[in-house]
This record gives C-alpha cells, sequence and structure tokens, in this order.
C-alpha cells in the first residue's frame, strides 16, 4: 500500500492507510460477480443491509458494496425510511 510502510519503524505509527485495498479471492469471484451484477443492474433501486445482528456480517456487507462499486446514491443500510 505505502512503500514506506515495507520496514517497520515507530515514528511511522500509526500506520493508517486513506483506502484499505478490497481483493476478490479466485474462489469466490464467480459468485462475487453474481451478486455485483444484481446490485449494479439498473432494476435495482435500493438495497438493504439485513446482515445479523454482529458487526462482522455488517463489515462484509460494506466490503462487497464496496467492492462491487455501487453508485447507486438512493441505495439504504437497512434505514426502513
Amino acid at each position: 500500500m505505502n512503500p514506506q510502510w515495507k520496514q517497520w519503524r515507530l515514528e511511522s505509527l500509526p500506520i493508517l492507510p486513506d483506502q484499505w485495498p478490497l481483493v476478490v479471492y479466485e474462489r469466490s469471484k464467480e459468485q462475487f460477480e453474481v451478486v455485483q451484477k444484481i446490485l449494479l443492474s439498473p432494476r435495482v433501486s435500493r438495497v438493504v443491509c439485513a446482515t445479523d445482528a454482529g458487526r462482522e456480517g455488517e463489515l462484509i456487507f460494506r466490503y462487497i458494496y464496496e467492492a462491487a462499486k455501487v453508485k447507486n446514491p438512493s441505495a439504504g443500510f437497512g434505514s426502513p425510511h
């Protein structure tokens, strides 16, 4: 992400990237492409995050949403409004 971070130095802390690179694993690429196609469909006007109550489920949803490059401004994250 940043060549300066290859060697750890105290003065480099905290190491906080502006953006975390998202990588779709080859073994799940086909399924990701199916989900991405649905998320990017012009027929989809809103996406609701309906994952489990734990933070991990929502984080996975947000990673998929970001990796799919969804730009729909009307997409919702679980809000009923």
